[in-house]
């Protein structure tokens, strides 16, 4: 990156933890004046079934995987507001927070679901200061969690499903989560996204789909007249 012209610095922190998102949010303040792009990609990826799942396997999922989402945009989202120039967070999610035929996935989908969720309630708080956020499923990348999975471990039932292909490099991101960073609430927000649809469903050039901010619910409403 810095030899491209670019500046980067690395802060450890356990996104777990408060004292330390918010050291985060700080060192970065300190290092550049100002944030205007939250990307949250901190995940973990082991696999357990329901029936062996133990109580701390499920709350280190949520923890790490949704908690760890909300803790940085705790510590980053006041920052953004007295910048009163807007910003873009984009949540990392997963295709199986709404597709879960992958065993041993239970906790891990549970949690991307809730980050769907979490985006699209988040993104109708910040609209009024100009934030965007937006939930991103980068699809299969050859990352550490997939690695391990499919190409050291194998991954037969998802093989014969005829589902994983050679994982392509993390870069293959870029686009999608360079083009999210430049929204803002008045123009982009509040979607859940597939990274394999960026710039034939939505992206630079293609009119946005209803956004689901705006979507009528009101025959959904129980009425005085409703049993």
């Amino acid at each position: 990156m810095r030899a491209q012209g670019g500046e980067a610095i690395a802060v450890r922190c356990d996104i777990t933890k408060v004292r330390d998102t918010l050291a985060m949010a700080r060192q970065v303040k300190d290092a550049f004046g100002r944030i205007d792009v939250l990307v949250n990609n901190a995940a973990i990826f082991p696999r357990q079934p329901f029936l062996d799942m133990t109580l701390a396997f499920w709350k280190e999922h949520l923890d790490i995987n949704l908690t760890g989402q909300f803790l940085c945009c705790k510590a980053v989202v006041p920052r953004m507001i007295n910048q009163k120039a807007g910003g873009s967070i984009i949540n990392l999610s997963s295709l199986v927070s709404i597709w879960s035929s992958v065993p041993g996935l239970l906790a891990y989908s549970t949690g991307k679901a809730a980050v769907n969720r979490f985006s699209s309630a988040l993104a109708q708080e910040l609209k009024p200061y100009d934030i965007a956020v937006n939930a991103l499923d980068p699809g299969a990348i050859r990352s550490e969690g997939v690695v391990d999975y499919v190409l050291e471990k194998g991954a037969s039932p998802l093989e014969e499903q005829g589902y994983y292909w050679a994982p392509p490099l993390p870069r293959v991101i870029g686009p999608s989560v360079i083009w999210l960073a430049r929204q803002r609430a008045n123009t982009f927000t509040g979607y859940f996204l597939h990274r394999v649809e960026f710039g034939k469903k939505w992206g630079p050039g293609i009119k946005p789909p209803p956004s689901p901010l705006d979507m009528d619910v009101s025959h959904l409403r129980a009425r005085p007249d409703m049993d």
